[in-house]
Formats: C-alpha cells, sequence, structure tokens
C-alpha cells in the first residue's frame, strides 16, 4: 500500500462512514479539477432526482427544499445585480 492510500485508509477510519461523502464532496468543490463546475453537477443531479425520483421520499423532499433554495438565492442575486 503507497504512503497515499494508507493515509486515506487512516483519514476515513477517524471519520466514520458516515462522513466519508461529506468529506469527499466537500473536498471535490474545494479542488473543482473537473471540466463542469462541481456545485453544477451537483445542483443538476438533485433538480433529476427531486422532479423524476417516482415515490415521496425524504431524500425527495430534502432534495426539493435544497433545488428551491438555491434557485430562490440565485433569483435574489439576479434581481439585486441587474
Amino acid at each position: 500500500m503507497d504512503w497515499k492510500a494508507a493515509w486515506r485508509r487512516e483519514k476515513k477510519l477517524k471519520m466514520g462512514i458516515q462522513k466519508i461523502a461529506k468529506h469527499i464532496i466537500s473536498d471535490e468543490l474545494e479542488e473543482n479539477a473537473h471540466p463542469e463546475k462541481v456545485e453544477d453537477v451537483i445542483f443538476w443531479a438533485l433538480e433529476y432526482y427531486a422532479d423524476n425520483y417516482p415515490q415521496p421520499t425524504w431524500g425527495k423532499t430534502i432534495a426539493k427544499s435544497i433545488v428551491s433554495r438555491i434557485k430562490e438565492e440565485e433569483a435574489v442575486y439576479e434581481r439585486e445585480n441587474n
């Protein structure tokens, strides 16, 4: 095992399984080393899930709430800056 793999393993053990996704998403947002903005991809995924998941679930409700908050804040920004 190389040093990076060992470091990642140790870090994951310390943070616990529940925080791995949060940590990776935070890293991806910070690094933003992809052709598309990571925050845009996350938004699109949440919007798709909120609009297309066939059953009502807490996940769908939360996704709708996050998408709604983002759209509201973007509208406020547009009004104030245009």
